[in-house]
């Protein structure tokens, strides 16, 4: 078993619990949990234009405005690579994501969000972490988590690429290099190309 987590995560595979291999297991990760090794996609939507919304007024310390708005890069990380649009309502209107910092976190440091696969919709947050809009190693970078959270409710599973955000563990990227190859194939291969792509 430990092998095979070695093999799925690209580290040296020694079948013993070593430093690297330890740290990967104490990294934050998504809440989702990882499937057998198979190809990286759930299912889709059946359409390609979509609305989401804040499912309550709890927020990290950088407040709504910023959080909104990396929340919308997020969206529009995926929306640069596949026919996709993303349009943001109001509490008070349906919409197909919602999104929220939920209450029933495990605490700090462990499960940092959960999404569901299509077509539920919820992207839950946990407010306990250290969020940040930053990208440097003093917290969690909320935009990082939410880009990832948002590919599992358009249908992506975890990646073994350690350089892809589907990744299920965090780690910091920086934004010029957040959807490397591995992301725009599976989300392409969901929706469909983007006409011009953006590369």
């Amino acid at each position: 078993m430990l092998k095979d987590f070695q093999r799925r995560y690209k580290l040296p595979v020694t079948g013993k619990l070593d430093q690297q291999t330890l740290k990967l297991m104490n990294t934050p990760r998504c809440g989702v949990l990882d499937r057998p090794l198979a190809f990286t996609l759930a299912n889709s939507w059946p359409k390609k234009t979509f609305t989401w919304k804040w499912a309550d007024s709890n927020f990290p310390k950088f407040g709504e405005e910023k959080t909104s708005e990396q929340l919308r890069e997020s969206f529009n990380d995926w929306a640069k690579y596949a026919p996709i649009t993303f349009q943001e309502v109001s509490r008070n209107e349906k919409a197909d994501f919602h999104v929220a910092f939920a209450d029933n976190s495990d605490g700090p440091g462990r499960t940092l969000a959960y999404a569901y696969f299509p077509t539920n919709g919820r992207i839950r947050f946990d407010p306990a972490e250290s969020w940040t809009h930053r990208y440097d190693n003093d917290g969690t970078n909320f935009r990082l988590v939410a880009t990832h959270e948002i590919g599992h409710a358009l249908g992506l599973d975890h990646s073994t690429d350690p350089s892809s955000i589907m990744a299920p563990y965090y780690k910091l990227i920086q934004p010029e290099v957040l959807l490397p190859k591995d992301d725009r194939q599976g989300i392409q291969a969901l929706y469909g190309t983007k006409t011009p792509p953006a590369d």
